[in-house]
């Protein structure tokens, strides 16, 4: 079904287009259909459960058509519980991993009747182990309220590695406690009916990891990540290792990107633009098996696993040696301009992980920001003056119901302000977010207490940039306007219109250019001409604020803001203290 209200109107064609596909379906005599609506779990309307009612009355209502479940997972279903129960399917399929109030929801709403029950307990998101022992409980209880239960995992597997015996590398300590997909499908024929043995001793290889994990402290071993956000010739991106390796040794960058930072920081080089190249970046989601000090165990290296690899954080969270330092103090030996530190903020880090389920998210965020306030530390000490703390999850990590925005938006706020808590008055810190509409977190961004907040506006048609004067932001803003996802050149005339935009919604005093994300995907050949396309825009902004008596501070301080830096004219954010 439509997930926004302005688009019901659509919804009686595509039914029908979905009556005609079941209807082939059943031609081919398939028996049962998996209809996915993950919307039910967010905050649905009045019209959307009546247009839910209207949409499987006629697909349940075909005379040639299979079995159908409707399938919701990621949360619960509140106020769509009694909808489920009464549509005219033969079953559902709820994710009881996540939203405990669905058992007294089904309660609640009567149960299934002689519905199937497609019952997830089993994670398909994480890799752990299930606690077999609960998920058997929860089985149990669910008898009474369906016609059959059916044990399922909460979503697709194809979003967890393939198999533990894939995987080589893996410590002894930590492999009992991970289930990957062929794990988890193993879980699910020992809890299916038949599958499980009754009696004493009825799990002999799972048992309850909690207990296991919490009393074992498993050692740390930080490895450094070869991940940059300057664009990088054919040749650096062809010698790049395919498991998790550093870059060098630890007094030096390593031999495949040196040049390329040597280029980004030679005389040509646009250094004093945050959109720039830049040091490094502690980049947690690059493949392979290693240890880390912030995910101390990654895992899906194998080739059959690699696309679904990714960090596991498994234990407490310590930094044991600076992870950038050795990056950034070699770009600062390449050029007298400014250089910007570069680091993964802890919000991504925990996103973009396999996280432990032992422990709320809060408090692994709450790690990670204080494992990044040391490397922080450390750039300053090299007299690294810009740092930037990217967090483009901190909006994709939203709940889906709005009631739950702001317990989030507290916690992982607080987790970003750890890290800069230990930034001097001199230290100018930025943030970057992209890839996502910000409209949801825009009245946040105040939280964050940053000098300077980067946003895509290239794709979203500078739409960021109305939401923040909306909301009266007071911050310096760098806008993306140029779309680094794209093979395209921008001209110069296109830059131009976007700025001017820019400056007519927030004025020119705290405003940045910047590319919409990091240059790693594009070649020289059309970053060079898109750079000198963006600076020669921005002069010529600068020249007609000039003009009208507004100076160009920004240039001759080494930023590149339209008129002038930071927030605005004497206006430095405090980073926490």
């Amino acid at each position: 079904m439509t997930t926004e209200a302005g688009f019901l109107g659509l919804l009686g064609p595509l039914v029908e287009a979905y009556a005609e596909v079941l209807e082939t379906l059943a031609a081919a005599r398939a028996a049962w259909v998996r209809l996915d609506e993950p919307a039910l779990v967010e905050d649905r309307g009045d019209d959307d459960l009546a247009a839910l009612r209207r949409a499987y009355e006629r697909l349940g209502g075909s005379r040639d058509r299979p079995a159908i479940v409707v399938s919701t997972y990621f949360g619960h279903v509140r106020s769509a519980m009694p909808v489920l129960a009464e549509l005219p399917v033969e079953g559902v399929g709820l994710d009881l991993c996540r939203g405990e109030e669905k058992l007294a929801l089904l309660g609640d709403a009567g149960g299934l009747g002689d519905k199937v029950l497609f019952a997830a307990v089993v994670d398909g998101r994480n890799v752990w182990r299930a606690d077999l022992e609960a998920a058997l409980g929860l089985v149990e209880q669910l008898g009474d309220l369906a016609g059959e239960v059916v044990v399922s995992t909460s979503r697709s597997l194809l979003h967890v590695p393939l198999g533990l015996g894939s995987e080589v590398a893996l410590d002894d300590e930590v492999r009992p406690w991970l289930a990957f997909a062929e794990e988890k499908l193993d879980e699910l024929a020992t809890l299916a009916p038949g599958g499980r043995p009754r009696g004493a001793g009825r799990w002999p290889t799972n048992w309850r990891p909690t207990g296991r994990r919490w009393r074992t402290a498993p050692p740390f071993s930080p490895p450094v990540w070869d991940c940059h956000p300057c664009p990088r010739p054919p040749s650096g991106r062809s010698t790049r290792p395919q498991r998790c390796a550093p870059p060098g040794p630890p007094g030096g960058p390593g031999r495949s990107t040196a040049p390329a930072t040597r280029r980004c920081c030679g005389p040509r080089s646009t250094r004093s633009s945050p959109a720039s190249p830049s040091a490094t970046t502690w980049c947690a989601t690059s493949p392979g098996s290693c240890r880390d000090s912030c995910c101390p165990q990654r895992v899906g290296s194998s080739p059959t696993a690699r696309a679904a690899g990714g960090p596991v954080i498994f234990g407490d969270v310590a930094r044991s040696a600076p992870v950038t330092l050795a990056w950034a103090r070699y770009a600062r030996s390449r050029t007298a301009k400014p250089v910007k530190g570069m680091l993964t903020g802890p919000i991504t880090m925990l996103r973009w992980s396999f996280v432990r389920d032992d422990l709320p998210d809060a408090e692994v965020a709450a790690q990670l920001g204080l494992a990044m306030r040391d490397e922080l530390v450390d750039l300053q000490s090299a007299s690294v003056g810009v740092i930037q703390v990217d967090e483009p999850a901190l909006r994709e990590g939203l709940p889906l119901r709005a009631a739950e925005y702001p317990g989030y938006l507290a916690w992982a706020t607080r987790a970003f302000r750890l890290v800069t808590s230990a930034a001097e008055p001199a230290t100018q810190i930025h943030t970057h977010m992209c890839c996502a509409r910000l409209g949801d977190i825009v009245a946040a961004l105040g939280d964050i207490d940053v000098d300077v907040v980067s946003l895509e506006a290239a794709r979203s048609k500078m739409a960021v940039v109305d939401e923040l004067a909306d909301i009266g932001y007071l911050g310096a803003v760098g806008r993306g306007v140029y779309d680094v996802h794209a093979p395209s050149v921008p001209g110069g005339a296109e830059l131009e219109a976007r700025l001017r935009r820019a400056v007519g919604a927030l004025g020119p005093w705290r405003l940045w250019v910047n590319p919409d994300c990091g240059l790693k995907t594009r070649s020289y050949d059309e970053v060079v001409p898109a750079l000198s396309h963006l600076l020669a825009a921005v002069r010529t902004l600068r020249a007609e604020l000039a003009s009208d008596g507004i100076p160009p501070q920004g240039e001759d301080r080494g930023h590149s803001s339209m008129a002038g830096p930071g927030r605005g004219p004497g206006e430095k954010a405090d980073h926490g203290r």
